[in-house]
């Protein structure tokens, strides 16, 4: 996963490991954040090998090469292309 800033044209990266894969993140805002990445980044993380459970990853936006500060394991794998989306309770 990359996270870029485009005013300073700098890249930050998070390894995901051999044979993890993951699609586009979804952003969630901190609730008390004072900058416009203060949040987390959610995504799916998929493997290779069929038979190894998909994982939600939960990475600190402000500090992605840092990795997911949660790793959830799923009961089973969860198709590549499987889309997701943030809703707020308000």
């Amino acid at each position: 996963m990359v996270k870029y800033d485009v005013d300073s044209d700098k890249s930050t990266v998070h390894q995901l490991g051999s044979g993890w894969n993951t699609g586009e993140a979804v952003f969630v805002p901190a609730a008390d954040a004072r900058s416009e990445d203060e949040g987390w980044l959610i995504s799916l993380a998929i493997h290779d090998d069929t038979n190894v459970p998909s994982q939600l990853r939960i990475l600190d936006a402000t500090a992605v090469e840092a990795g997911p500060v949660a790793a959830v394991r799923l009961p089973r794998r969860v198709p590549i292309g499987f889309h997701g989306n943030w809703i707020t309770e308000q």
